[in-house]
């Protein structure tokens, strides 16, 4: 094999590697032989030229300083026992985790998700605290009104539906008296609006935004594996 072969997906070298073995085995008994591990040499060889370690698991060794993995049993790591050793989902959780910054304005806090309830909530927010009527800001409880009945919906607010809610209000007569907002607000409440699909009115319940919370940080952490994710949703919530 040289580097020119790198052209070659590696199914096909898999597909070619089995033959040989296949043809291989008429005449070399040991081939076929299996040990304590239910596999033949064959089957271990093939699996040695076919396995890639996942990206999340790092250093292996049980004496490195800098690992980061959660092992269920000791013992040497190899491509067939990998599951059996490593507890592949806290691992997982502990690679997100170790990225994860802290907060700038709690240092003991580590950041939310950008997809959190919380985190598109202070988004929003921080915005409608931007937008001056006449220069001047906006009472507290209309801007509660603006958040509730526009943003709620989980879909982005323009600023010609803003102009339009607050026409409606009397409380502007012009679009010119609206400052503070470009062409539309950039933030939005889009989880809030794909879990209120699925929750309806009990978004709005601390035990179910707590458990969107859950669900949003599951995605982040296995954002690359639905096995992991359904296997925690099913643990957590005993969802069948």
């Amino acid at each position: 094999m040289t580097a020119s072969n790198g052209v070659i997906p590696n199914q096909v070298h898999v597909r070619e590697m089995k033959k040989i073995f296949e043809n291989a085995e008429s005449y070399l008994d040991f081939l076929k032989e299996k040990d304590e591990t239910g596999l033949s040499v064959t089957e271990k060889i093939l699996r040695l030229f076919s396995f890639q370690i996942p990206y999340y698991i790092g250093p292996t060794s049980e004496k490195s300083k800098t690992g980061w993995i959660v092992r269920k049993e000791a013992g040497q790591i190899l491509p067939w026992n990998i599951e059996q050793k490593i507890d592949m989902k806290k691992t997982s959780e502990e690679f997100i985790s170790r990225l994860v910054r802290r907060c700038s304005y709690l240092n003991e806090e580590k950041v939310l998700p950008k997809a959190s309830l919380l985190y598109e909530s202070f988004c929003v927010l921080n915005e409608i605290n931007n937008i001056r009527l006449n220069g001047e800001r906006m009472e507290v409880s209309l801007k509660q009104d603006i958040y509730n009945e526009l943003f709620k919906s989980g879909k982005k607010v323009t600023k010609k539906r803003l102009i339009d809610f607050l026409c409606g209000r009397g409380v502007i007569e012009e679009e010119s008296q609206v400052t503070g907002i470009d062409v539309s607000i950039n933030h939005s409440l889009a989880t809030y609006g794909k879990f209120k699909a699925i929750f309806g009115e009990k978004i709005d319940e601390d035990s179910y935004q707590r458990m969107t919370e859950d669900i949003v940080f599951w995605c982040t952490v296995y954002g690359d594996s639905k096995k992991f994710l359904k296997e925690q949703m099913e643990e957590r919530y005993r969802i069948n």
